[in-house]
């Protein structure tokens, strides 16, 4: 799996969704009482997945800075030693620390689609500040309402609403995507994908490639859209 994530952040690169140092994700599976997390600042397009850090996720602090090297006991990862865990850190833990037995995995991935952003941009200036409900229910939806005209996308992926802005690498943006897609704050999710107001997309999927063609889709059809103006 963290192989699969080092390969998706050298495609999502290619693709120029993030620059060099951007983006982020984190994996879990829900039998294990630990998650991985990116590092902070290192070059994503040449990562490789000894740089990825081992948290556990019962303590909400930094890295413990080894994992399981075999049934022996642990190992201490020279590659990790000077590394953080991403900024985003409490956005990963919100979204992976109470996953469903019935999950096989999960993976939490943040990259910058350029024609997401463009998109979201685009439709929240479009319908302005919102001054009563029905405006807010608009801003909050129109992601969603444009993926609904395209089969493409809402055969496979869920659409959730919009995220407003939130200041990045903050317990406040943790808690607008918690709410945006976990049911209640629980393991249940409302949504594989969601855009966030000048911030990209965060989505989850059961693989580092299931995660990225959610975005991908959501990236196309926002293309498309725009395209169209």
């Amino acid at each position: 799996m963290l192989r699969e994530i080092c390969d998706v952040f050298k495609e999502a690169y290619r693709r120029g969704w993030i620059t060099t140092r951007d983006g982020n994700a984190s994996y879990r599976r829900p039998d294990q009482d630990f998650f991985y997390v990116t590092p902070s600042g290192v070059r994503k397009n040449e990562m490789i997945p000894d740089m990825c850090i081992k948290l556990d996720i019962d303590q909400m602090g930094w890295s413990r800075d080894r994992w399981l090297a075999n049934d022996e006991g642990m190992l201490k990862q020279t590659l990790n030693r000077g590394l953080k865990p991403t900024g985003e850190l409490p956005m990963h833990w919100a979204l992976q620390r109470d996953l469903s037995l019935t999950e096989h995995s999960r993976v939490v991935l943040h990259l910058h689609p350029t024609h997401v952003i463009a998109a979201t941009r685009y439709l929240l200036e479009k319908i302005g500040v919102a001054t009563h409900e029905g405006e807010a229910e608009r801003r909050a939806e129109c992601i969603m309402a444009l993926a609904r005209d395209f089969p493409e996308i809402f055969r496979y992926t869920r659409v959730g609403q919009i995220v407003e802005y939130v200041e990045p690498i903050s317990q406040a943006l943790a808690d607008a995507v918690e709410t945006a897609m976990l049911v209640n704050g629980g393991p249940k999710l409302v949504c594989d994908v969601i855009a966030m107001d000048r911030h990209g997309a965060v989505s989850v999927g059961s693989d580092p490639w299931e995660a990225f063609e959610h975005i991908e889709r959501l990236n196309h059809v926002c293309e498309i859209f725009l395209l169209s103006r």
